[in-house]
This record gives C-alpha cells, structure tokens and sequence, in this order.
C-alpha cells in the first residue's frame, strides 16, 4: 500500500501508529527499514541508479529525524510543512495513457507549475510538477477543477502531481 498522506484521526502508542480504521503502522519497523536506506552501500551501476538512491537517502535521513522527535513542522518546500503540501497521481484523475505530452490535464500542469522535474535523462522519464497554489490559475482544465478545489479549501501551500513512478 502506497500512503502519499496521512490526514486522517490516529493515535500513537508504544511505537505503533493506529489509524481511524484500526490498520497499524509500527514505527519501529519503519525506522529499521530508513536505516537500512540511509545506510545502503553506493550502487555500481548508472548515475540514475545513484541519484535516485541518493534522493532516497535524503528522504529517509528527514524520516528518521521526525521519528526520533525532530521537527514535526519543519518546512519541506518554502513556506511549506508536510501536512501544508497535497499530492495527486494523474492517472487517477486522467485514467491511463502512454505519453503525458498527449494529455491536455498534463500540459496545463505544466505551464502553470512553480516547479518542474521532468524526463530525468531518458525517454519517457519521470513527470512531476509542483503548483503553488498562492497563484491564480487560468483556464483550468475541467478534470482538474475538483483536485484544485480541493487543495484551496485543505490550506495546501502546493499541490504536487505525478505518474506514480
């Protein structure tokens, strides 16, 4: 199961995390597994490989660091905690497709993103776009109207789209 964010009811009690609707998360074991990441030995492979462990890395060092009581509202992005930053997968919105450069929702995402990572050095690479949603948002595409919404009325500062990857 992949949990892009955590908005809902739960409670914490010797190390084990209790959502709303009784499913468990055991912290403990999350941090043996952000140990093992942050301590992972280079790869002897392509620089994609590497960046991508390296991103990894950085992602599981600030884990640890909440885990172990660090800055629960520390800023992410700019102006931005965690809890202040949306994510949405365009496939849930658009439904399948090959080529993002084919959907209109895509397209509109990116003239209008703050910030962009694209491609990442190969054909059909990654495609994620970060909104910011203090902009005023022109002409915004009918699909996208709810997400946006959404966003506006949940106090997000960015609203993060992806291809799941």
């Amino acid at each position: 199961m992949t949990i892009t964010a955590l908005n809902c009811p739960a409670s914490l009690s010797g190390g084990i995390l209790t959502l709303e609707d009784g499913s468990t998360i055991d912290l403990g074991k999350i941090e043996e597994l952000l140990t093992d990441v942050v301590n992972a030995p280079e790869p002897e492979s392509n620089d994609a490989e590497h960046d991508a462990l390296n991103d990894a890395q950085g992602a599981a060092s600030q884990a640890l660091s909440i885990l172990a009581g660090g800055e629960h509202d520390a800023e992410v992005f700019p102006g931005a905690t965690r809890a202040e930053i949306g994510s949405v997968r365009m496939q849930d919105i658009v439904g399948e497709y090959d080529v993002p450069d084919a959907i209109p929702e895509w397209r509109w995402v990116a003239l209008e993103a703050s910030f962009a990572h694209v491609h990442n050095g190969r054909e059909g690479g990654v495609w994620e776009f970060v909104l910011n949603m203090a902009n005023s948002f022109q002409d915004i595409p009918p699909k996208l109207l709810p997400v946006i919404d959404l966003a506006r009325r949940s106090g997000w500062v960015y609203l993060v789209f992806h291809q799941g990857t």
